[in-house]
């Protein structure tokens, strides 16, 4: 079972910063959102030094993503040891 706690704000550029004000605290994003709610939060997020990227570790291609599209699977946020810790349990979904 996961050990930590999961919330749903409803708003996903909400979500996408928490990581940046509280770190210990991990946001898995699903394919639901577009490039526009993905881009700023990102940036803010490597600025920090926050992996910011696919479940699978593959980094977000925003060329793949200029036409609508939305990504491709769960996008991760967090710092390095936490995301590797959170990650086996997203993967078992």
């Amino acid at each position: 079972t996961f050990p930590g706690t999961v919330r749903n704000f409803g708003s996903t550029a909400l979500q996408m910063c928490l990581p940046l004000i509280y770190q210990s605290v991990i946001v898995a994003i699903g394919n639901k959102a577009f490039m526009w709610d993905y881009a700023a939060a990102h940036a803010i997020a490597s600025s920090l030094g926050l992996r910011f990227e696919y479940i699978d570790g593959s980094e977000i291609n925003y060329l793949s993503l200029v036409d609508g599209s939305r990504v491709r699977d769960f996008i991760i946020i967090g710092n390095k040891q936490d995301v590797d810790q959170f990650k086996p349990y997203l993967l078992r979904l």
